[in-house]
């Protein structure tokens, strides 16, 4: 089964890029926004993607949203977040202690403004994938597709 996750962080209230690239991306499965500006999601129609949102250091008012989230996409373990609660800005100690304690295949994660995609291989275990999709008042998104049993992790940008 081919699966497809778009991917935002760091939107800071960019309705127009959340919805531009939502029109570009109408086949998303998944939407997946990981903090600071998901209220900007609530300005894009329901295209029948499932969405998960986790909440950043600067979103408030959200009271009904977690700062993480634990979800199985296709045998792939994901675990979500900020960043912020686990310093991404200084090391990805905190990201790997994270996976590590939920069991995660694939970690999703902004805060940074940076977008970043990186490989860890585990000891006898398959590998951790680290995920941020940079910052979207930026410009930058990222996509995930799990096509039959592998995963494809890309950047976009959006004018």
């Amino acid at each position: 089964m081919n699966v497809k996750i778009l991917v935002f962080s760091d939107s800071h209230g960019s309705k127009d890029r959340v919805r531009k690239v939502c029109d570009m991306h109408k086949d998303a499965d998944y939407i997946l926004h990981a903090g600071d500006g998901v209220h900007d999601l609530s300005f894009v129609k329901d295209t029948g993607a499932k969405r998960i949102c986790v909440c950043g250091n600067c979103d408030f008012f959200t009271n009904d949203i977690s700062d993480e989230e634990h979800i199985r996409i296709e045998g792939y373990s994901f675990y979500v977040c900020h960043g912020d609660a686990h310093g991404v800005k200084s090391s990805d100690i905190g990201l790997l202690r994270a996976a590590k304690i939920s069991h995660a295949d694939i970690v999703v994660f902004g805060h940074t403004h940076i977008p970043c995609e990186k490989r860890i291989e585990r000891e006898g275990d398959s590998p951790l994938y680290l995920f941020n999709p940079g910052s979207l008042k930026l410009g930058s998104f990222g996509l995930i597709q799990i096509n039959n049993g592998s995963v494809i992790f890309s950047h976009g940008t959006v004018r």
